[in-house]
This record gives structure tokens, sequence and C-alpha cells, in this order.
């Protein structure tokens, strides 16, 4: 049963890895019946019949705070005055549900991470691909690939310091591009402490670093370089001095960035962006700040159970989410429907800091350090990356990443399970400052 399950896991990942990464892109290029199949019934029944699996072999592996509040978050999404569901179907909630099912399919195994962890890589080198083919190629951009992703996404419009490559929004290729950057960082980070050359590693990092400067996505740019910087500052094993050599870092990015910037000059669009529009119109933040003020006064109206969810977007003659999912939450199912989401939000990411230190001063057991590539940097790197990134946008309905997510939390999850007493004895209090002060 064991491997039958391992296959079942493994060819779910695999198909849901190509769901949530060819969103507002290839996947509409797919046969309508192809892809309403493979590419989004298959995996929801494999993962389903995992489940199942799991619930009669382990049952008690359901009943823990961690699972529970996920539970809760499922039947919140599918039954509180759920107006997306009203107004499109049962299929609108596909991509948040389906992702959060991944973790109850997966929280027994680590077998299905480097599946994960692989599409990303090859997906984040195919749209950086994409983004360079926008510049400097443009005839074929605007020829080929723009008209054909305006059908997909008709209310983008392609301009200067926004660029969508082979997607049919800029923000969708920031995200893609910033899973690549983050899974590759993982790559060269475990051939690293086994002693490899990363040459090739580094080499395609900065491709991808490039074209990610090159899409001009502001915020998803500011929490991918915060998540990076304190997995840096939790990770490094040479804590003396890390904040002058972050600092100093900093100072040469913006130098490399402007001598880049001599060859490319695109790689300045989010600085460009930025300044244009606060001479324009003296607002940087494309209306989040209106939008926040809206949100801030319909949860006053309705500050325990909400107004229901997705009704922001569906109700609030914007068209747009809040472009901040904690406020999000807390405006659509009040503060007691969000209970759970933010007790998920928190304690994962605690477990995830035990870890970090626990892999630090101990060292992880060694099925888990064997594994290529080692995910203690992935998870954390990932989930600040993430927690920052719903604060400002809409990640919690973007399956581009929140499947990553689910997919950290559920390694997250798998690990802790394995190391409960040892994590169980650390007093994360003290270990935090330890780790701060060096």
């Amino acid at each position: 049963m064991t491997i039958v399950r391992k296959w079942i896991i493994g060819i779910a990942t695999f198909l849901l890895c190509i769901y949530s990464f060819t969103v507002l892109s290839f996947q509409e290029m797919i046969p309508t019946l192809l892809r309403q199949t493979i590419v989004v019934a298959l995996p929801a029944i494999l993962i389903m019949i995992s489940v199942a699996i799991n619930l009669i072999e382990k049952p008690r592996i359901f009943i823990e705070i961690v699972p529970l509040s996920l539970i809760c978050m499922e039947l919140i999404i599918l039954l509180w005055n759920n107006h997306s569901i009203r107004t499109e179907g049962i299929t609108s909630v596909y991509s948040q549900v389906i992702p959060l099912l991944f973790f109850f399919a997966c929280f027994r195994d680590t077998d299905w991470f480097p599946i994960v962890i692989k599409a990303m890589v090859v997906f984040g080198l195919i749209y950086a691909v994409g983004t360079y083919l926008s510049v400097y190629i443009p005839s074929l951009y605007t020829n080929t690939i723009a008209p054909l992703m305006k059908k997909l996404y008709p209310h983008i419009i392609y301009t200067q310091g926004s660029v969508a490559g082979f997607t049919a929004h800029y923000s969708t290729n920031g995200m893609y591009l910033a899973n690549g950057f983050m899974a590759l960082a993982c790559v060269a980070w475990t051939r690293h402490n086994n002693g490899k050359r990363i040459t090739l590693e580094i080499v395609l990092l900065v491709f991808v670093a490039i074209a990610f400067l090159i899409c001009g996505k502001r915020g998803t740019l500011l929490c991918l370089i915060f998540g990076t910087y304190i997995a840096y500052f939790l990770l490094t094993k040479n804590p003396k001095h890390r904040i002058l050599k972050m600092i100093a870092f900093t100072v040469a990015l913006v130098v490399a960035i402007r001598l880049v910037a001599l060859v490319i000059p695109q790689v300045t669009a989010s600085y460009t962006r930025t300044v244009e529009m606060y001479y324009d119109s003296g607002d940087v933040t494309t209306g989040r700040l209106d939008l926040w003020r809206m949100a801030w006064q319909a949860f006053l109206q309705a500050p325990l159970f909400g107004h229901g969810w997705r009704w922001f977007l569906v109700f609030s003659d914007t068209g747009r989410d809040v472009h901040n999912c904690y406020l999000q939450l807390l405006t659509e199912v009040g503060i007691i429907g969000s209970i759970p989401f933010f007790i998920f939000f928190v304690l994962t990411y605690l477990r995830t800091l035990k870890l970090t230190f626990l892999w630090q001063d101990n060292g992880l057991d060694q099925n888990t350090v064997a594994l290529k590539p080692n995910p203690v940097l992935f998870l954390l790197m990932y989930q600040s990356f993430f927690l920052l990134f719903i604060f400002e946008g809409t990640g919690l309905f973007n399956v581009e990443v929140l499947f990553p997510y689910i997919a950290c939390c559920t390694m997250t999850h798998v690990l802790y399970q394995r190391h409960k007493k040892e994590m169980a004895a650390m007093n994360l209090y003290r270990r935090c400052i330890k780790a701060c002060i060096g």
C-alpha cells in the first residue's frame, strides 16, 4: 500500500505542478477536454484518493492543531457565504481547495518534495526566457505572444516596465520568476553544503534574477529580498558581522544593477515606475491604500463573521481584491473565520523556525539531510516570502504561490512529526534571541 500511495502522490504532485505553474499561461493553450481531464481533474482525484488512504491508515495524524486548522480553512472557503461559488460555480475555488488538500495527501512522505523544486526551477527558467524574448525580440512578442495572452486576460495593458513574458499578466510572471529564484537558491545551497561546485546554479540564479528585475513587479521583488535576507540572517554559519555583510551586499547589489542597466536598461523598471507614479499621482501603491481603507470600513460593519468569502472582489465595485490577504480575511470571514488561517500561518512558521534552529544545532535525521535538495533553506525562505507577499498582494488566491507555500507547510509538518520531541524541548524564544545576537 505504501508503494502505491507514493506513486499516486508522485503523479498527483507532478500534475499539480503543471496546473499551478501554467495558470494564465501555457495551460490555456491545451485543448479544453485534455486540460480539464489531465491537468485539472486527475490531480484532484489522485490527491483525494491519497487523502482517503491516509485517513484510513493513520486517522490520528489528522487530529492535530495544524491539520485541524486546515480542515476549518477548507470548510470556510467552501461554506462561509462563498460569493465566488454563487457567481462562477464550484470550479472557482479549485485553486484554493486542492492545494490545501495536498497537505493531507502528502504529510507522511518526502519523496514528492524534489518534484516540486525541479518543477519550480524548470518553469522559472522557461518564464525567464519568455521575459527576455519580450525585450530582445519585440516583434515576436507584440505580434504573437501579446495577442494570444490578451485573449486569456483582456484587461492587461502591455507597457514599458510591466513585462508579462509567456504569461497574461506581469504579476503572474513575477510570481513564477520568484519561485524559480528560490528553488534555484535551495539547490545551490544544498550543493554548496555538500562541497560541490555551484557555478551553473549561480549563472542560472543571475539569469532568473535579471529577468525578475525586467518584469518590473515591485511588491514581489521587495518580499523576495526580505525573505532572502531573513533566511540568510538565520541560516548563516558565521553570524559575526552579518548585518554589516547584508548592508554591504545591498550596496553591491544596487551598484551591480546600475552596471547591468548600462546594457539592459529594463532592470531598473521597478524603480522607474515607482518614481513616475509618485510624480504623476503621489501614490506608489497602485491604489492599495484606497482598497485597504475600503476593506477596513467593511470589516468594521461586520467584525465577527464578515461579509462572505470573496465578497470584496464581487461587491466592492473595484473589480479587485484587497491586496492584503490578512485584511481581506478579516473583511470577508471576520475575526471568527480568520482564526484558523492565522493559527495555520503562525504555528507553521514557528515550527519552521524550530526546524531551522534544530538543523543548525544538531542536524536533522540522515534521510532529511540526504534529500536532494535539503529543504531547510527553502522552507524558511519561501514561507517568509509568502507571509510578506500576502500582506501586499493576493497570494492566498493565486495558486502560483499558494501551492508552493502549502508544499512548504507540508514538509514542515513531516519534519515536525519526525522531530517532535526535540522541538518540544526547544525554547524558541531563547533560541531566537541567540540567533539574533549570534
